[in-house]
Formats: C-alpha cells, structure tokens, sequence
C-alpha cells in the first residue's frame, strides 16, 4: 500500500498523458513495460538538464523494479542513474543514498567500484574533501579487481585531479604515484583522447606547484595538451590548456599569462573551469598591483553557474554557493574582491573601500561556516581553517583600519583554535546526556583509531578492506551523533554560534592586574605585510600594527637558534641581548609596552611561527639581561574563547597527584633516562600522592588510572613532528591517542622534550601532546618547547612544586621557579636555554595540593630537635 501511494505522489509530477501510460501498464502488470517507460523519459530529461524530472521519472523506474523483488542490472543501473541525476541537481546526500544501495547490493566489483567513486563525487561536492579521498581510494581499489583497465585509467585520472585541489605534500605524493601507474597501464591500453588531455594536464600541474615546482617540465607537458587538443580541434580542452599556461606563466610574473587567459576565455562559455580562470587571471592582476583590473576581471565569479551576479553587491544566497561543486573557487574570488579593495584603501584612503572589502569577507565567513558543518573528516576541517585562516588576517586588518576593535575581535578569535574550542564544548555538553550514550560515544571514537591505526600496518591487500571498514564505521558514527541531536536537543555539534565569546564577555573576566596579547601573524600572503598584536586589559583593547618583512623573520630564525644552546660566551651573550631586546620592541610595539608589565600578568595567544618563541626569554631592557619572565607572570593560550569555555568544564578528579617515570625503553632505541627517577621523586618530597617508576610506568597504567588525578607529572622521553608521541616503559602513546582519552587532570606536566610544538596548523595551532592532553579534558599543561637539560628540568620542576604546595598560582609559581633559577646561576648556566623551555598553557589559578606530612613531621622534628639542644646549650652557658 505504501508502495503504490509513492507510485502515486510521483506520477502526479509529471506529464499527465505520460503518467496514465505508466500507470495503465502497471495497473495490468505490465511492469516490463511501466520501468522502460520510465527509464526512456528519465535518460530524455536528464540529456535535457531537466534533472528535476529525470529524478522523479528514476524513482518511478526504482519503485516498480522493487515491487518485482529480484536485484537485476537493470535495478543497479537505475540506483546508478538517479544517483548521478541527484548529484547534477546538487542535491548530494540523497546521491550518496542512492550510490549506497548500489554498494549494499555488492552485485559486481566494478559496479561498487563506480558507485564509491561518485559517493567521493558528492562528499568533494560537500568541500568534504579528505572523506571524498577514502572513498576515492576505495573505488579504486574495487575497480582494480574488476579487470576494467579502461575505468580504472579514468577514473585514477580523475583522482590525480582531485589531490590536486586538495595540494598537500601527502596528497601531491599520491598524485604522483596514481600517475606513474597510469603511465604503466598506457603501455598495454590504448589511452582515449580524454585520458590523455588529463594525463598530460595532471603531469604538469604536478610541476606546476610550490612543493614540486619546474617550469619547463611543466610547460612541456601543457604543450602537449593543447598540441593534442588542437589536433582533435576541441574547443573546452584547448580553452583549459591555455588557462593552465596563463597560469603557469603568471607564476613567473610574465605578461604571456594574460594572453594566454584571455584566448580561454573566449573558449569558455559559463561554468566552474571559467570561473577558476577569472580567478587566476584577477589574481594576477593583483601580482601586478592592478587592482581595479583584478576586480573587473572578477566580477562574474560568483554569479555564474546561480543565475546572479554581484554586481552592486547584490551577493548570490549563500545556499546557492553550496550548491556548487567548487567551494574552493568561491573562497578565492571572494579573497581576490577584498584584497583589491584594500589595496584600493592603501592606495586612496577612501573608506568606501573598506567598507565594501568587509562585505566579501563577511560574506566569506558564512561560507566557511558551512564548510565546516560539512565536513565530517577532521582533515578536512582543518582544511578549510587553512582556507579561512588567510580570509581572517584581512578582515582583522580591514577591522583595524575602520577602527572597529568587536570586529576584528571576533575575526581574531574565529582564526584561533576554534576546532579545538568546538571539542571542548562538545566534552560539556556531552556530560549532561546518559551515561550509556556518553560511554556510546567514546567506543565510536576508540573504534575507528584502532582501525586507523590497523589500515596504517596492514598489507596493501588488506588496506582497502580496513579503509572500508573505517569509513562505515565513521558513517555509523555520524548516524549516532545524528540520532543523538534528534532527542537531547541541547547536544548540538553545530557549536559556531556558541564558541566565540565577544570582547565584553572576556574584558568582564579580567583582572586589572591582566594583559592578553594576542597576536595575527599570517606569513603565507603575499598581500599582507602587516601583523598585529592585539593588546586587551580590564578597559581597553588596543590593535598595534607590526611590519613584517624579511628582517623580522630573520630575527625570529636567529631568536629560536640562540635559545636552543647555551650562551657560552660573552659575546653569545651580547649578540642575544641584543637580537633578544629588539625582537621584544618588535613584538611588543610603543601602544602594547604602555600597559607596563611589571607585576603583570600576561596571557600570549600565538600565531603562527610565534608559537615557536618562549617570550619569557625576551629582553626588556637595552644592554642588560633583563628578562621579560623578571617583570611578569606568562601563560600561553590557543583563544580566549578556548580559555573561558575550557575553565568551566567539571572536573571531578579523585585523587591529586601521580607521577610517571620510565626509564628503559626495550621497544625502541630510546636512550635510558638516569635521571628523571630521581626528579619525580623529588616532588613525591614536595607533595602527597604516587609514582609509577621504572617498568611499572606502563601506557596501559597511564590510560587507565590517570584520568582521575589532579595533577599528572610526565618525566620521559617524547617526540614533536607530524605524528608527537610521549614514551612510556612498554610503549609510546601517540597523540592522536588522546583524542580517546578522558581526564579529571586540572594540571598535565609535561616534562619531556618537546612536548609543546609539533606541525603548525594555521588557524588552529600546534597540533602537539599539549594539544591533545587538552582535547581529553586537562584544564593546563605546563610543556616544552624544546630538548629540555634533565639537571635544569629537576632544578625547576622542583621550585614550581614547592611553590604550588605553598598555595601559589601556577603561573606564579612556574615564574617563581624560573627566577630561582636564575638568581642561583650564572654565566653560561643561566642561558634561556635551560629555564625558558616551559611553558604554560592554560587556566593560571592555584591548584589545591597536599602537601606530603611525612617530610614536614621530619622537619619539625629536626627543628625541634635543634632548637631543644641550642635551648638546652644556653641554659647551661647561662649557669
């Protein structure tokens, strides 16, 4: 009965003359009939580009094949068609619906092959692009084992394509790979012309990019494209080939490009391969300072394709941009608008400029948001941060010439950390649903790291068996988080709305003792050679400009090299004061140093390469070592939307303090460690609590008992790099590892080497061991910058205990630390090198501790003793 009242609703769409035939046959049975009717005016309405009514014609056609029971070809093909009739009208989760079914039926491997490459189709579409990539691996994979070498030829070109747009080095590795096995098949199967127009532009736009670049290799290769388009007198090819030379001529500033773009533009009609050559073209304009050239040439963007355009700034709805396949295009035109407006600003000094820069750049930010709701893969989140990290340098820099501190507040705050902020509130609310449903939640998460972890030392067989296992399971997954929205409304993964705290809110919270400086530090655009340090008290917020050019960046190599050695001269010691003092002027301009930070306490928010520089270490006066650690107390933090969030997290911690040790590593050539036994043990002097020393300092002890400790201590080895590890006595935890974890922990210290730096991700952060001790649910870490001295490491960890048990705040008691050691050193000895390594991350305030009775009875009874007999030695003298 259902069935029929769907045949039914469907039928009443379309031609009324063409449904009564449809009908009548069904109605006699005649079901051969009915789907053929069907499937004819579907295939007419699609080649039509009606694919409204080609969708509704393939349900037709779906429903009456259903009604017959038995899977057939035709019943896959259809399942097919209106998957690709889906995805032509942008409607692309019922595509992956569709291409789903074909892959639940597994009827053939080049037909599950087919369907999990457009299911990559429509994720990409999504601007989902690393889960586009799983599936792209996995078609191929299936297609491979079909014996169809002309698709898998196809269709491995049209992955070349797609890591090509993606451009990270993994991805420009793979490219390479995909395209060397497809150079090897050519040699037995005949390339079509197609396949050649796309190997020969994938070969050179391998060459043509800022990991691989090569001019001439590139070029050679386009000409073969286009000799090869030309000689097939294709008008689309030809046109795409004299873009990517446009292109690739602009690369080296030459004029040629823009012959060459202007000969595909009148190629071109509308589409999303004329809008990337606008792009490119605008952008080139832009190279030339020709800003009103770059506008003019840009100004069709992004209408095309919509039925709008912007003139007049009449912006397309935001829901007809996502419907487009090429998000990554629409983000560039929107960058090339503002950049040429604010050149224009530069120029003139007109305001209007700016005013109409900020249009686009809102604009763009709305977008951004919708990609990131999008994207299920983490990858591709932070994708798209990248993306959007460069958008938000200039909105800040567009806020600061209109002189309007909220805005660039907020977009300052947007380019921060604002994944990691999402993890946390995510962490909160997730408290507040069953626990069931929580325990639900982290069995998902373990899940799919142990299956990742499995795809990463499998055998290439196995491989895309453990890939399609980890993508259902990541679907299965989001069906969960789907269901639990559903029915605990206040679960909401959508948390953008909810993560950026205004600059009222964060300004309430400050103490007039407190000075945040939060730096913008985009290195990466060569449009913007201005960053800024972003300077808010209790009253005021004052945006400073820092010209950034090739001095400063120098400086900033030269800083980090001379603190990560001792000082062994005087004249080491001169030139750091020196290079150290004007770095600090730098960074901290004339408007920043009128807060006065003596007996201040400062919270950094780094960006970029500033993530690498301990500002303690900064010298504050000329020709004197006096550093800035000696004026104020330091912390470092992602956001201060991350802060505020992150400190109103329960934590529930049973315990207070633990200890971890190991000091062979049997596993690995780990050096021994000799000396951290006896600096953990030094703090079990200081406070109450346990240790784990030696073999019994296990991965398998941290996991399962730590997370209900107050303070966590970590004296080991551990690794930064793309992939931070911390090293325990039978086994290294990775970091990712921790993104299944869950601590109580107010404190995680870090003391090992390196624990605060990793791969930069802009407009994330650090992705390190700090990082994902604070997605498991830490409210601090004190970590390292660099390879720490185990002498000085014992040496401070000692004082910031001692000061912590006597009731100090943790920034002040880890500057406390700092300063003893500076004061009871000298010469050498006293380089930032061995005191300006940690860090602190994080909430400041004291953490409760106990104090550990059994050395404080020995002292008073040693006390006591000694003044008895000096009372006893007195009374005597006396008589």
């Amino acid at each position: 009965m259902h069935g029929q009242s769907l045949f039914a609703k469907h039928t009443q769409n379309i031609d009324p003359e063409i449904a009564k035939e449809i009908t009548l046959a069904h109605e006699k049975g005649a079901y051969e009939k009915a789907v053929e009717m069907a499937h004819t005016n579907a295939i007419a309405k699609y080649k039509k580009k009606d694919y409204e009514n080609a969708i509704t014609y393939g349900l037709i056609e779906i429903l009456v094949l259903e009604e017959q029971g038995a899977v057939s070809e035709g019943y896959l093909q259809a399942l097919y068609n209106l998957g690709r009739f889906y995805y032509l009208n942008n409607n692309y989760k019922a595509a992956i619906d569709s291409h789903e079914k074909v892959v639940r039926i597994n009827f053939s491997e080049e037909t599950v092959g087919r369907s999990y490459f457009d299911i990559g189709n429509c994720y990409f579409a999504l601007g989902d692009y690393f889960n586009a990539v799983d599936h792209y691996k996995i078609a191929i994979s299936h297609i491979e084992s079909s014996g169809n070498k002309r698709l898998l030829i196809r269709r491995s070109l049209d992955l070349s394509n797609r890591y090509e747009q993606i451009n990270t080095p993994e991805s420009l590795r793979d490219k390479l790979a995909i395209l060397q096995k497809v150079q090897t098949l050519s040699k037995t199967e005949k390339l079509s012309d197609n396949d050649y127009y796309a190997l020969f532009n994938s070969l050179a736009s391998y060459y043509h990019n800022d990991e691989t670049f090569d001019f001439e290799r590139s070029k050679y290769y386009q000409l073969q494209f286009l000799r090869k388009a030309t000689e097939k007198n294709d008008a689309l090819n030809i046109a795409r080939s004299y873009s990517n030379l446009g292109n690739l001529y602009s690369e080296v500033k030459n004029d040629s490009a823009i012959f060459f773009f202007e000969k595909a533009l009148t190629l071109y009609g509308q589409g999303e391969d004329a809008v990337r050559t606008y792009n490119n073209l605008g952008y080139h304009y832009l190279k030339k300072s020709q800003w009103q050239d770059a506008l003019k040439i840009t100004r069709e963007t992004l209408g095309d394709n919509t039925g709008l355009n912007d003139s007049e700034f009449m912006l397309p709805a935001i829901n007809d941009i996502m419907k487009r396949t090429d998000k990554y295009s629409v983000l560039r035109s929107l960058n090339i608008k503002a950049t040429a407006y604010i050149k224009l600003y530069q120029d003139s000094k007109e305001q209007g400029n700016l005013n109409k820069a900020m249009i686009y750049l809102k604009y763009a930010d709305k977008v951004i948001d919708l990609l990131q709701i999008e994207s299920a893969a983490q990858q591709s989140k932070l994708f798209w941060r990248e993306q959007a990290s460069n958008l938000y340098a200039k909105a800040i820099l567009t806020s600061y010439y209109l002189d309007n501190n909220e805005l660039a507040f907020y977009f300052n705050e947007k380019n921060k950390a604002l994944l990691l902020t999402e993890s946390i509130l995510k962490n909160k609310v997730i408290e507040h649903i069953p626990e069931v449903l929580s325990e639900r939640d982290l069995s998902f998460r373990k899940k799919i790291l142990l299956l990742e972890e499995q795809q990463e030392n499998v055998s290439l067989e196995s491989k895309t068996e453990t890939l399609t296992q980890v993508v259902q399971l990541k679907k299965d997954y989001q069906r969960f988080i789907d269901s639990l929205q559903t029915h605990f409304p206040q679960y909401d993964t959508n948390l953008e709305k909810k993560t950026i705290v205004s600059l009222q809110e964060v300004q309430k919270t400050l103490e007039a003792d407190m000075v945040v400086v939060s730096y913008v530090w985009d290195a990466n655009d060569p449009f913007l050679d201005i960053s800024f340090a972003i300077s808010i008290t209790k009253t005021d917020m004052t945006i400073s400009p820092i010209i950034v050019n090739t001095e400063v960046n120098d400086m900033l190599d030269s800083f980090v090299l001379a603190i990560s050695r001792p000082l062994e001269t005087k004249t080491d010691l001169s030139s750091f004061i020196n290079l150290s003092h004007t770095l600090y002027l730098r960074l901290f301009p004339s408007e920043v140093r009128r807060n006065n930070f003596k007996n201040k306490r400062l919270v950094i928010i780094p960006d970029g390469y500033l993530h690498m520089i301990p500002f303690e270490a900064l010298i504050t006066k000329e020709n004197e070592a006096h550093y800035l650690i000696q004026d104020s107390e330091i912390s470092y933090t992602y956001s201060m939307s991350f802060l505020m969030h992150n400190q109103e997290n329960k934590r529930n911690s049973t315990s207070k303090f633990i200890g971890y040790s190991p000091n062979t590593f049997t596993y690995t050539e780990l050096t021994p460690l000799s000396k951290t036994a006896s600096e953990i043990s030094s703090i079990k002097d200081i406070i109450d609590g346990e240790l784990r020393l030696g073999e019994k300092a296990t991965k398998d002890a941290f996991l399962t008992e730590s997370g209900n400790y107050e303070i966590v201590h970590l004296a080991t080895h551990a690794n930064s790099g793309s992939e931070p590890w911390v090293a325990f006595s039978d086994a290294k935890l990775d970091a990712k590892e921790l993104y299944t974890f869950k601590t109580q922990s107010d404190l995680i210290v870090l003391s090992a080497c390196n624990t605060s730096t990793g791969v930069v991700a802009r407009g994330e952060g650090v992705m390190s061991l700090a990082r994902g001790f604070f997605y498991a649910g830490a409210n601090s870490v004190v970590s390292t910058l660099w390879n720490v001295s185990d002498q000085a490491a014992s040496f401070i960890m000692k004082d910031f205990y001692k000061e912590l048990a006597a009731g100090n705040s943790k920034s002040e008691s880890l500057q406390a630390a700092k300063l003893n050691y500076l004061n009871t050193h000298s010469l050498s000895d006293a380089s930032p090198y061995y005191w300006a390594s940690f860090v602190l991350i994080g909430e400041t305030a004291a953490t409760p501790v106990k104090p550990n009775f059994t050395l404080g009875v020995i002292l008073l009874v040693v006390f006591g003793s000694m003044l008895f007999f000096f009372l006893l030695r007195r009374k005597r003298n006396q008589n």
